[in-house]
This record gives structure tokens, C-alpha cells and sequence, in this order.
């Protein structure tokens, strides 16, 4: 079989014996041939359109997420697609928007991991310690599990804007830690630092004083971000997940930050002081008897 194609205006050809009578010459030839002679013509049905994806024909299947969201209609069709066996050399794939939307929220997952990576080393550079930073930090997961409760309790769908939120949820949840954290660390400065009933209470007064400035912070932000969380305006509905996954966030995060810092800073700090001069202790008490016994 030879594939060729053959252009003719449309005027011209008004039924089949027309397509037949179209005259082929070639290089060498005065006289013409009728396609009849060279080639059987039949009728058949065949596809309006061909799509190809990469050079290769596909057959598109369109489906409209109403009332669910993407991922789940997603995954309800990846699980009958994987129940389904094409024939050979034929396969199943789901392209589109979700296609492209995994790709985006494997990148903001990626960014996520790579900016709580470079906090914690700016704070470690500026603590000049490896325990304080990861006491700081500790309040993210806190604020991830105030994400979910948020989405959850709002029945909103985890998407783009969502993400997004929870990489904003870092930046202010770190910016209270360090903020109480160094006001941890000038008042135990300040405190009799062999005395860890002194070192407890300078604990307790720094969290007293650093009360007020972390709540007005986090309550000035999440109230500027309710009328985002809400939807109001034109166009504000894009938006809804983002203020939605902040607020949540914040929420939890600055109510933890106020207690978990302080336990982790009490627990990881002043336990660490209090082992120190206890091993100090018994080495002196040691050392003083061996020495007595020499003398002896």
C-alpha cells in the first residue's frame, strides 16, 4: 500500500465519479490518468479529529469536577482506570489539570522543606547553636496540624493557595518563636545561672512579658486575614484557602509557641545546666578525695 495525498478545490468535486475522473500525470507523461486506474475508491467513517500527544494519536475523555475537588475525582478515576486493562498497545493516563497540578504541589512541597531547611540554618548561624533553632522550629508542625483542623472544620479542599499558606505559616510561626526565644536567653542571662529555680523563673517571666507583644502581633494578622478566609469581595474566592490555612496556622502555632517553647527551652536548657553541674559536683567531690587520700 503507497499513502499519498491529493488537494482539489472543493467547487470542483461534487460526488464520487468526480473524484475518480481527477486526471494524474507524472514527470514524463503528456497524458493524463485517471485516478480510477491507479486507485479503488470506497466509502468508510473515520475520525472528525485525530489528537495526538508527543506524535502519538490519543482519544480524549473530558471529565467536569462539580461539587468535589479535583483530587479526589482524580483518585476515584486513577482507581477504576487500574482496574481497567487496555488492550495491547493502548494505555490510560489522566492529563489536564491535574496533571499539572500535582507538578505544582510537588514543587511547593519541595519549597516547603527547602525553606524550613534555610531557617533553621540562618538561626543556628545567629544562635550560634544547633538545639536552639530546633526548638524554634518545633512550632511548624504545630502550625501544619492548625492547617489541617482549619481546612477540615471549614470542609475547604487543600489546593495551590493552601500550600502557599502554609509556607507564609512558617515565616510568622518562626518570627514569634525567635521572639520569645531571645528574650528567653536574655533573661536567663540576666538570672543566676547555678541556681535552676532562678533560671525557671527568669523562664516564667520572659513568657509573661513576651504575652502581649506575640498575641497583638498574631491577632492584628489574622484579623486582617478574615475577610480573605471569608471570600469577600469580586474574584476573593481564589483566595479562600489561603487566608483559611494562615489563620488556622497561626492560631495554634502562636497558642503553642507560648507554652511549647518555654517547656522545650526548660527541658533541653536548663536540664542540660542542671546535669552539667551535677557531673561537675561529683568530679570535684571526686578529685577532693583522692587528694585526701594521697595526704593520708
Amino acid at each position: 500500500d503507497f499513502q499519498f495525498g491529493v488537494q482539489m478545490p472543493e467547487d470542483q468535486i461534487d460526488s464520487i465519479a468526480d473524484l475518480e475522473a481527477i486526471p494524474l500525470t507524472g514527470p514524463h507523461q503528456d497524458r493524463g490518468v485517471a485516478l480510477s486506474n491507479l486507485a479503488k475508491i470506497t466509502k468508510s467513517e473515520g475520525p472528525s479529529e485525530i489528537n495526538r500527544v508527543n506524535l502519538s494519536p490519543v482519544v480524549d475523555v473530558y471529565l467536569d469536577a462539580q461539587g468535589r475537588d479535583v483530587g479526589g475525582l482524580s483518585k476515584a478515576v486513577q482507581k477504576i482506570i487500574d482496574e481497567v486493562k487496555p488492550p495491547k498497545g493502548y494505555s490510560i493516563q489522566i492529563r489536564g489539570e491535574i496533571q499539572e497540578m500535582n507538578k505544582t504541589v510537588q514543587s511547593l512541597e519541595g519549597g516547603f522543606v527547602l525553606a524550613a531547611l534555610l531557617v533553621y540554618l540562618i538561626l543556628t548561624i545567629q544562635f550560634e547553636s544547633f538545639l536552639i533553632p530546633a526548638i524554634v522550629l518545633a512550632t511548624v508542625p504545630m502550625g501544619v496540624v492548625g492547617i489541617i483542623t482549619m481546612l477540615v472544620l471549614t470542609k475547604t479542599y487543600f489546593s495551590i493557595q493552601a500550600a502557599i499558606g502554609a509556607i507564609f505559616m512558617i515565616g510568622i510561626a518562626v518570627a514569634n518563636g525567635v521572639l520569645l526565644i531571645e528574650f528567653l536567653i536574655h533573661q536567663c542571662g540576666e538570672a543566676d545561672s547555678r541556681s535552676p529555680a532562678g533560671l525557671r523563673a527568669a523562664i516564667l517571666d520572659a513568657s509573661k512579658l513576651r504575652l502581649r507583644p506575640i498575641m497583638m502581633t498574631s491577632l492584628s494578622s489574622i484579623l486582617g486575614l478574615v475577610p480573605m478566609a471569608i471570600g469577600l469581595g469580586h474574584g476573593a474566592e481564589a483566595n479562600i484557602p489561603l487566608g483559611r490555612a494562615v489563620i488556622g496556622g497561626q492560631l495554634l502555632s502562636t497558642v503553642l509557641t507560648l507554652f511549647l517553647v518555654p517547656l522545650l527551652f526548660e527541658l533541653l536548657i536548663v536540664s542540660r545546666s542542671e546535669k552539667t553541674e551535677a557531673h561537675k559536683a561529683i568530679e570535684s567531690s571526686l578529685h577532693s578525695k583522692e587528694t585526701q587520700e594521697r595526704f593520708v
